[in-house]
C-alpha cells in the first residue's frame, strides 16, 4: 500500500513539473467551458425551488399563490394623534402604492358599511331573528311611541318596560335565565355613563366619537372581525384610538421572491414621500414576513460585505505570515478562484441553475481550499529551505503532504455529497457544490498549483522566490511548552471538558425562527406593537375547502379549538363564509315579515327637545330603572359597576340643569337610531352570493 501511495504521487509531481504546460492548457480549456456555462448559469435564490416538487403541500402552497398572488401580506402600523388626519393619509397613499403591479390591494378598510347596510340582518343568527319576531308585538308599540314622542324621556321609559317584563318573565320560570344578554348590560351601563357625561360638562367625546360609539351599541352585530381593534368609520383602530391598521395584499409570493429584489424599499420610500409632503405627524411602521425577511436580508448581506472582506485580508495576512514570497499569495488565489469558477460550471450541467444554498458555498469555499494551500506551501518552502531544486522540493511536498491532504478532502467532500440522500433540494444543492468544489480545490492545488509554480520559474527564474525560515516562532514555543508541561494540559483539556459539559446541559433548541434573525429590525419592533395594541400576528395558516359546507366545518372546529385553550392561539378565522350567512332562506322570509310590520312607522327628522318641566319624570324614570336594576343583580356581573352609573346620573340630573347637553347627546342618540330603523326598512331581501360581496 506505501508502494503504491508513493508511485501515484511520485506520477503526480512528475506530470505537474514535467508536463506543467500540458497541464496548463487543460486548466485553461477547463476554464473557458466553465466561463462559457457560467455565464448563461441563471441564479434563482428563491427559497420555493428548494422544496420537493411531487410534495402535496408545495403543489397545494403553488396553488393558492397562483389563486391569491402571495401566501402573506404586508401590514401598515400608523400611528396617530387625529383619526381624520390618518383616514387622508391612508387615503393619499393607497393610490400611489397600486402604481406598483406587485400590489393586489390596499385594504384600509375592514368593514364595509355599505355591505352591511344592505345586508347586516343577515348575518344576524336565525334564533335570534325569530326571537326579534316573538318580541315584535312588544317592541313594535314602542317605536311607534318613540316616533310620536322622539325624545330621550320616551327612550328610557320603553327601557324600563322592557326590563321590567324581562324581570316577571323571570319570576315565573324556574332556572331563572334571563333573554337580556350580558352584553347589552354593558350596553346599558354605557348608555348611562354617556348620559352622565353630557350632563356633567358637556361629554369628553366629540360628536363624531360619539357617533362610532352609538353605531356601536346599535350596530353590534355588524362588527364580525375578531381581534382586541375597534372598528371606527370602516377603519381597524387600536382600543386607544391612537394607531391603525392597513393590510396591503402583494401579487408576489415572497418564498418565489428572489433575494436583493428592492419592492419593499419601493414601497417603504413611497409611504415616506407622502408622509413627508403633508403629514409630519404621521408615524408609521410596516411588518410582516415580507418586510421582516427583506431587512434581515439586507441587514445581513451588509455585514456579509464587510465580513467578507475582513475574513479575506485576515486569511491573506496570515498566508503572508506563512508565506513571505512575492508570489505565494497570487498562485494559490489564481487555483481557489479557477475552482470556483469549475464548480459552477458543473452545478450549471447538473442542476441549471444557481440556488441560494450554492452561492452561500461559493463564500465558504476560499475558507476551505486555502488550507490545502497552506499545507502544500509551507511544506514546499521547507524543501526549498534545504536546497533543493523546485522539482525535487514539489514531489516530496506531494510525497509528504499530498495524502494527510487527499484524505482530509476526500473525507470533507464524501460528507457533504451524503447530503444528496435528502429529498430537500437545498441539502442536495449543498452537497453537490460543497462536495464538487471541494473536490475541485483538491484538483487545483495538488496538480495545478505545483504546475504555475514550475511555470512562474521557467517564466522570472528566481526573482520573485525569497528564501524564508520555515519555523514559526509562534507555534515552536507553544509546542515546547505543550511537551514540558503535559499535566498543565491535561488539566486546562479536563477543564475545558467540564464546562463544555455545563454548558451542553443547558443547551435548547431553538423553534422561534424570529429568535435567529436580527432583534433589532424595525419591523420586529412594530411586530410586537402590532401584537400589543390589536393582539394580532402577522402569521396565519391556509386551509383550503372544496366546497362552502367543508368550509363552514373548519371555521366552526377552529372557532372551538380556539375556545377550548385557556389562552388563544390565534386571534380570528378568515373565511369567505363569513360572508354569506346560513340559512339565508329562512332568515329572508322573517325579515320579509319584519319589515312589512315596520314599513308604517315613520320617524320625524329630528328629536323633540327636553324641556324643564320634563326633569321630574326624567329623575323619576331614571329611579325606576335603577330599582329594576337592582332586581337583576345575581345575573349581571357588571351589577355594581351598573348601579353605580344610574345612581351618579341621577345626582349629575338632579345638580345639573344643562338641558343643551343632554338635547345634543338626545340628537345624536336620535339620529343614530333613526337612520338604524331606516336602513332596516330598506334592507335588501335577496341573498347573498359571490357577486354580491364587497
Amino acid at each position: 500500500m506505501e508502494y503504491w501511495k508513493k508511485r501515484v504521487f511520485k506520477i503526480l509531481g512528475r506530470i505537474s513539473t514535467k508536463y506543467y504546460r500540458v497541464v496548463l492548457v487543460v486548466a485553461l480549456f477547463t476554464t473557458l467551458v466553465s466561463a462559457y456555462l457560467v455565464q448563461r448559469l441563471p441564479v434563482d435564490t428563491t427559497f420555493i425551488r428548494l422544496l420537493p416538487d411531487h410534495s402535496s403541500e408545495v403543489q397545494l402552497f403553488q396553488k393558492i399563490t397562483q389563486e391569491f398572488g402571495s401566501s402573506t401580506d404586508l401590514y401598515l402600523l400608523v400611528h396617530f394623534n387625529d383619526f381624520d388626519k390618518a383616514k387622508l393619509f391612508v387615503k393619499d397613499l393607497a393610490p400611489e402604492l397600486k402604481k406598483l403591479s406587485e400590489i393586489r390591494e390596499v385594504r384600509s378598510r375592514f368593514f364595509h358599511l355599505k355591505f352591511f347596510e344592505k345586508f347586516g340582518p343577515l348575518f344576524l343568527s336565525l334564533h335570534d331573528l325569530q326571537r326579534m319576531e316573538t318580541l315584535l308585538p312588544i317592541w313594535k308599540p314602542a317605536l311607534k311611541e318613540w316616533s310620536q314622542s322622539p325624545h330621550l324621556l320616551t327612550l328610557l321609559r320603553n327601557w324600563r318596560n322592557r326590563l321590567e317584563k324581562e324581570f316577571l318573565l323571570l319570576s315565573l320560570s324556574y332556572p331563572r335565565i334571563s333573554r337580556i344578554s350580558e352584553k347589552e348590560a354593558i350596553h346599558l351601563e354605557k348608555f348611562l355613563h354617556l348620559c352622565k357625561d353630557y350632563t356633567l360638562n358637556g361629554g369628553k367625546m366629540g360628536e363624531k366619537e360619539l357617533q362610532h360609539f352609538l353605531e356601536s351599541l346599535l350596530l353590534s352585530y355588524h362588527q364580525s372581525f375578531q381581534g382586541r381593534g375597534k372598528i371606527q368609520d370602516g377603519y381597524l383602530v387600536s382600543p386607544e384610538g391612537n394607531s391603525m391598521l392597513v393590510q396591503i395584499k402583494l401579487n408576489i409570493e415572497p418564498l418565489q421572491t428572489a433575494l436583493g429584489m428592492d419592492l419593499y424599499g419601493k414601497i417603504y420610500q413611497i409611504t415616506k414621500r407622502v408622509q413627508k409632503k403633508k403629514y409630519p405627524n404621521i408615524r408609521f411602521g410596516y411588518t410582516g414576513h415580507f418586510a421582516i425577511g427583506y431587512e434581515d436580508q439586507q441587514n445581513v448581506l451588509t455585514r456579509i460585505r464587510y465580513l467578507s472582506l475582513l475574513s479575506l485580508l485576515a486569511v491573506l495576512l496570515l498566508f503572508i505570515y506563512l508565506d513571505r514570497t512575492v508570489y505565494g499569495p497570487v498562485l494559490v488565489a489564481l487555483p481557489l478562484m479557477l475552482a470556483v469558477l469549475w464548480t459552477f460550471g458543473f452545478v450549471k450541467i447538473v442542476f441549471g441553475f444557481v440556488s441560494i444554498t450554492s452561492a452561500i458555498f461559493g463564500i465558504l469555499l476560499f475558507g476551505l481550499g486555502v488550507d490545502f494551500a497552506i499545507h502544500f506551501m509551507v511544506h514546499f518552502h521547507a524543501e526549498r529551505s534545504k536546497g533543493r531544486s523546485m522539482e525535487s522540493s514539489i514531489i516530496r511536498t506531494l510525497l509528504v503532504s499530498g495524502p494527510p491532504i487527499l484524505v482530509g478532502g476526500l473525507t470533507t467532500a464524501f460528507s457533504f455529497f451524503a447530503l444528496n440522500v435528502s429529498e430537500f433540494k437545498a441539502a442536495k444543492h449543498l452537497g453537490t457544490t460543497s462536495g464538487w468544489g471541494i473536490l475541485c480545490c483538491l484538483l487545483a492545488m495538488l496538480v495545478l498549483l505545483p504546475s504555475l509554480l514550475i511555470f512562474l520559474k521557467k517564466f522570472l527564474g528566481s526573482k520573485g522566490e525569497i528564501p524564508i525560515e520555515t519555523d514559526i516562532p509562534l507555534i515552536h514555543k507553544w509546542v515546547s511548552w505543550s511537551l514540558a508541561h503535559p499535566r498543565w494540559i491535561f488539566f486546562l483539556t479536563f477543564l475545558l471538558t467540564l464546562v463544555s459539559l455545563f454548558g451542553c446541559s443547558r443547551l435548547q433548541l431553538q423553534y422561534d425562527l424570529e429568535q435567529m434573525i436580527t432583534l433589532d429590525l424595525p419591523s420586529i419592533a412594530t411586530k410586537k406593537e402590532l401584537e400589543k395594541e390589536f393582539h394580532l400576528s402577522t402569521d396565519f395558516i391556509f386551509l383550503v375547502a372544496k366546497s362552502e359546507e367543508k368550509a363552514r366545518k373548519y371555521v366552526k372546529k377552529l372557532l372551538q379549538a380556539r375556545k377550548k385553550n385557556g389562552k388563544p392561539m390565534f386571534s380570528r378565522v378568515d373565511s369567505i363564509t363569513n360572508y354569506i350567512p346560513e340559512n339565508q332562506a329562512e332568515k329572508l322570509k322573517i325579515l320579509k315579515r319584519l319589515q312589512s310590520a315596520i314599513q308604517d312607522i315613520s320617524f320625524p327628522d329630528k328629536a323633540s327637545p327636553l324641556v324643564s318641566q320634563e326633569l321630574p319624570d326624567l329623575l323619576k324614570e331614571l329611579g325606576k330603572i335603577k330599582k329594576i336594576i337592582a332586581l337583576f343583580q345575581p345575573l349581571w356581573k357588571n351589577y355594581p359597576q351598573l348601579s353605580k352609573e344610574a345612581e351618579e346620573l341621577i345626582q349629575s340630573v338632579e345638580k345639573n340643569h344643562r338641558l343643551e347637553n343632554l338635547n345634543f347627546f338626545q340628537n345624536l342618540l336620535y339620529k343614530q337610531f333613526y337612520g338604524s330603523i331606516t336602513a332596516f326598512q330598506k334592507i335588501s331581501l335577496k341573498p347573498i352570493g359571490l357577486k354580491s360581496l364587497p
